[in-house]
């Protein structure tokens, strides 16, 4: 009865037969790890109104999308800034999934309307609270984050901070 073994170092495995077989399941963990250090430092620095940091996570030519719009950092960051100004948003990560050179994560998105809103103009504010569930959809160049795709119900915004009932 001949006895199996394997040998590993890094990221090559030797296999019974003494061949070497390079496996990059620990790089892809890595490459995971350092995706959802992104995602969580992108969300840190959205609730802390950090922008300067904000900035810094995403690569040149980075591409923010919210449903059909399709911006630059510089126009996002410009957003994001009326969001905490004028909605009080913040962001609550729920679960962060990596597959290939992407990444989605589950987030709560939670606010109040407490100045005018560009979605929702002619209203005065209510100080009405919101709270819906968004995924965000990431992508990355190296370190840092080339694209962000977000899918959010933002007629849910409108029906919670207007109390409106009925309205789709």
């Amino acid at each position: 009865m001949s006895q199996k073994f394997g040998l590993t170092l890094g990221n090559l495995s030797v296999n019974e037969d003494g061949r070497g077989v390079i496996d990059d399941r620990r790089d892809r963990c890595m490459a995971r790890q350092n995706a959802k250090g992104l995602i969580r430092a992108y969300v840190a620095s959205f609730n802390a109104g950090d922008w300067r940091n904000l900035r810094a996570l995403f690569a040149d030519g980075a591409n923010i999308s919210i449903g059909d719009r399709t911006t630059g950092i510089d126009k996002a960051i410009r957003l994001w800034q009326e969001l905490h100004q004028n909605m009080s948003t913040r962001l609550d990560i729920v679960d962060i999934v990596c597959e290939g050179d992407a990444a989605a994560a589950l987030v709560i998105e939670k606010g109040r309307f407490i100045g005018p809103w560009r979605d929702l103009p002619g209203q005065h504010p209510t100080g009405a609270s919101y709270e819906l569930v968004a995924i965000d959809w990431f992508t990355f160049a190296g370190d840092r984050i080339a694209r962000r795709w977000a899918a959010r119900d933002s007629g849910s915004i409108t029906r919670q901070v207007l109390g409106l009932r009925g309205y789709h």
